[in-house]
């Protein structure tokens, strides 16, 4: 399952979701990951989230805002994604990337 984390990401702290891969995160200092934002604009490079994800309210993760952190910024895990949600993660990421 991909965690979602509190993170130090600019002016404030933010819920972030973690892309890198589970078995690589104990050895690498960085971790790829994806913001979490309130502001839903209902495009092909966000993947909803909600309360069953461990968010406050409603939101998308940002595929097109893709960011590599140093894994000490990441604070308390909240919540994940759900197996299920794995396809659209993909499918935004390939319109984040054009690779459909």
């Amino acid at each position: 399952m991909r965690p979602i984390h509190i993170a130090e990401l600019g002016a404030k702290p933010r819920p972030v979701l973690v892309l890198t891969r589970e078995v690589a995160r104990p050895v690498l200092n960085t971790v790829t990951v994806a913001p979490i934002t309130s502001t839903i604009r209902g495009i092909p490079t966000e993947v909803r989230l909600d309360s069953s994800n461990g968010l406050d309210h409603d939101c998308v993760a940002l595929l097109d805002k893709i960011t590599t952190l140093p894994a000490t910024a990441l604070g308390r895990r909240v919540g994940s994604l759900h197996p299920g949600q794995e396809e659209s993660l993909t499918d935004a990421i390939h319109a984040a990337f054009e690779l459909k």
